[in-house]
């Protein structure tokens, strides 16, 4: 008999391990140090967006067809685009948001007018500009690789993604 192993009722028990000797206490420790470090590094935001005054910015912004962007996404990125559409949805993360916009205008001259082909845009809420779901805005930003996202019904998506800079609530 070892000096560690005690004898109850002719039972040999060897001592038991403590906690944070065990090899799943340090697999939960290295998982939520992961987590936390990938968390708190997970901006959306590149840190290569362009920076320039406000009337340049606006200035050198363009008007950019939908299925241009959309078919060679390449050809776009880092470029400055301007977009006046409707915003069908908004999430709020303080004062990050990240909206999807429709930005193509059809049946202008019909009856009922609407908008579609959705960009996926992320924003900085600035100098009180406040968007809500159903919004006419205009917006200035960046064009950046296509984002993805899997839809409610399990299908994935891929659709033009945009860094704003500057928005204006048209109605």
């Amino acid at each position: 008999m070892s000096e560690n192993e005690v004898i109850t009722n002719d039972v040999k028990l060897k001592p038991k391990k403590k906690f944070y000797k065990k090899w799943w206490f340090w697999g939960i420790i290295t998982t939520v140090v992961l987590l936390i470090v990938i968390l708190s590094n997970s901006s959306p935001y590149p840190s290569d967006l362009i920076d320039l005054p406000k009337d340049a910015y606006i200035q050198q912004s363009q008007v950019f067809d939908y299925d241009s962007i959309n078919r060679n996404p390449s050809e776009y990125n880092k470029k400055l685009a301007v977009f006046t559409g409707e915003v069908i949805q908004v999430l709020r993360d303080g004062d990050d948001l990240q909206m999807r916009v429709n930005v193509t205008l059809v049946g202008e001259d019909g009856l009922f007018p609407y908008y579609t082909d959705t960009v996926y845009v992320f924003y900085k809420i600035s100098d009180g500009v406040n968007v809500l779901e159903g919004d006419i805005i205009t917006m200035y930003g960046e064009l950046r690789e296509l984002q993805e996202y899997t839809s409610t019904l399990g299908v994935k998506i891929s659709i033009p993604r945009m860094f704003v800079k500057y928005i204006i609530i048209e109605e």
